[in-house]
């Protein structure tokens, strides 16, 4: 029954770490399209797009590797 137990618990925590990484994915996804659609669409700068979402430029690029990563 021990067995059992850890199984479930190692099953519950993986679900839990790939549903935390999905969520942050996600988010990283959202911000590095957004801010790109603001460069090619308004013809911003990644300063200015980044400005006016409300990211700093090195939270930007830190999406951009996260996504890259994957």
């Amino acid at each position: 029954m021990i067995e059992r137990e850890k199984y479930n618990e190692g099953l519950n925590e993986g679900i839990s770490q790939g549903i935390s990484q999905g969520i942050s994915q996600g988010k990283a996804g959202s911000l590095v399209n957004s801010v790109d659609n603001l460069i090619k669409n308004l013809d911003l700068s990644l300063e200015e797009a980044c400005t006016a979402l409300g990211p700093s430029v090195q939270e930007y690029e830190k999406a951009k590797e996260l996504l890259k990563e994957q």
